[in-house]
């Protein structure tokens, strides 16, 4: 038992050598998990980029055909499921004017530094990782070059965990490999720890997969050196070979004066999400690439039985008798259309004839069709949504069909949604320690630019409450959203305003004023000095 507890410390009062027997013992646990994990990653990667099938064995004229739906699922779930910048709400933890006016700037705020980071591109890759590799990796940062928040998505390739712990707060342990030149090893840790490091054999990542690294011939590149980055809920270490470059207290919580912490407890900067969990683990039991490998292959076998026996049908054997021409003659013979045989007996059909390949049998085809159809149904993507039409389509089945594939898309962009939810709280926490100067922001939304001045970290409430609107991120069916709103406006059930943003109009105040101006007839009097008008009697109605 106390062995057990030796194991699971980790704090800075333990030495260099207790921490780095720490760090080789959850190394070593890790491997139990991703041993399993590398062969799956490998061949996700090669069915993504459509070397599927035993392509590498096929020699000679065979077909080469691949139909990669495997990419085409892929890239038609990112796009959907990351259409649209993520809608932030924050609540207030009080019901006075102050903590809603302070919870607005929030709001605001987080929805200006999603779109300065670029989210939307980021969460591309996030779900890019998350469908081929089983789960998809955000870190949130501090950026000091531009001293506010900010995220990276990282390789899951590079990030170890361990088998069980159903969230990152559970786990024991996160451990990050990184790669680290001598010169970013001397701004980061000093130039005394640099100095040790000289000593280490430069190397590369363990589980970096080389394939992954760009080699140029004509680029001599910097040596780097393989660091593992050691994180706890309450503590963090780097470590390269037998070198403990530093450890401190997790930077991101403020142990000394809690009221400066918007968490309850410290956290592990990692955000990690994963589809179809099962078990009491982060990492999901299966994937999408997974499941339908075996169906893949099954269009690609039938695609390249028919494209070999197409061949044959269009270039047939052609026989002929001895008695006809010299062998001599023959080899002249080409198969290029409209080429002319001549000889004795040529024009005798028993003499000289084309012998016709067999047919292949229906059902191949209709094997083919079957597979196709099973790929769309377990993974949701028809091809309605790739925007392809097949066959005769009315369009209430082509709309019901994509409802059902948008379901389907909902499953992974409610992961998406619940990271970004987990980022705002995280950034929630660093401005609140770190937004210790009054700070500006203006603002550009839908009704027009906004300024936020002096917000600072310690006007975030210890109970507000940010979340990340469920949907928001896939597409809205716009020409719906515009009747809707026309159909409100003419029920007195929206003001103008709220008509003109659903209505996505450019200048809504410029718009507003016009609108103003039309009904008060104040615009029909210019022109017309010194002749009164009469008020309207009816208020107009926006034209739509």
């Amino acid at each position: 038992m106390a062995d057990e507890l030796q194991k699971e410390s980790f704090e800075s009062t333990m030495s260099d050598e207790e921490l780095i027997d720490q760090i080789d013992a959850w190394e070593d646990e890790s491997r139990s998990v991703y041993s399993v994990l590398l062969d799956i990653w490998r061949q996700n990667w090669e069915y993504y980029i459509g070397n599927q099938t035993g392509l590498w064995k096929i020699r000679g004229k065979q077909s080469r055909a691949i139909e990669n739906r495997i990419f085409m699922a892929v890239e038609t779930m990112i796009p959907i499921a990351t259409s649209r910048l993520p809608d932030i709400e924050v609540r207030p933890g009080d019901e006075d004017e102050l903590s809603q006016m302070q919870a607005d700037n929030l709001q605001d705020i987080q929805g200006y530094q999603m779109e300065r980071v670029g989210i939307q591109g980021l969460s591309e890759q996030f779900l890019r990782y998350m469908l081929l590799y089983r789960y998809g990796v955000f870190k949130p940062i501090w950026d000091k070059e531009i001293d506010d928040v900010g995220v990276i998505v990282r390789n899951p390739k590079r990030i170890r965990i361990p088998k069980f712990g159903a969230s990152v707060d559970d786990l024991a342990y996160v451990l990050e490999d990184l790669e680290m030149s001598y010169g970013q090893i001397l701004t980061q840790f000093g130039k005394k720890k640099a100095d040790e490091v000289l000593k280490e054999q430069p190397k590369t990542a363990e589980f970096i997969d080389p394939k992954q690294i760009n080699v140029n011939d004509n680029k001599v590149r910097n040596a780097t050196y393989s660091i593992t980055e050691v994180w706890t809920n309450d503590f963090v270490a780097w470590r390269i070979g037998s070198i403990i470059l530093d450890k401190k207290p997790n930077p991101f919580y403020n142990s000394e004066d809690k009221s400066k912490n918007y968490f309850d407890k410290p956290k592990k900067p990692y955000i990690i999400k994963s589809l179809f969990t099962t078990e009491e683990s982060l990492i999901g039991d299966t994937d999408y690439v997974q499941q339908m490998i075996s169906i893949q292959d099954n269009i690609n076998i039938r695609k390249r039985q028919i494209e070999d026996v197409s061949s044959k049908v269009a270039n047939p054997m052609l026989l002929i008798d001895s008695d006809t021409m010299s062998e001599e003659q023959v080899s002249g013979i080409t198969n290029e259309a409209g080429f002319i045989l001549y000889g004795k007996d040529a024009a005798d059909g028993n003499k000289i004839r084309f012998e016709q390949p067999g047919q292949l049998p229906n059902y191949v085809f209709l094997d083919l069709e079957g597979s196709r159809s099973a790929f769309d149904n377990i993974w949701g993507i028809h091809s309605t949504t790739r925007g392809e039409r097949e066959g005769k389509e009315t369009l209430g089945g082509r709309q019901l069909l994509k409802a059902a594939d948008l379901g389907r898309i909902d499953l992974v962009a409610r992961q998406l949604e619940r990271a970004l939810d987990e980022l705002g709280g995280w950034w929630t926490q660093m401005m609140k320690m770190f937004y210790t100067e009054e700070r500006s922001f203006s603002i550009l939304g839908e009704d027009g630019r906004r300024f936020i001045q002096g917000f600072k970290g310690d006007q975030i409430g210890k109970n507000v409450k940010l979340r990340i609107v469920a949907g928001s991120t896939l597409p809205k069916d716009e020409i719906t959203q515009r009747q809707e709103a026309i159909e409100l406006w003419q029920n007195k059930a929206i003001g103008v305003k709220t008509l003109y943003q659903r209505l996505k109009m450019p200048n809504i105040d410029q718009a507003i004023e016009d609108y103003v101006a039309t009904q008060s007839g104040a615009i029909f009097q210019q022109g017309q000095k010194g002749q009164p008008q009469q008020p309207m009697q009816q208020p107009m109605q926006p034209q739509v």
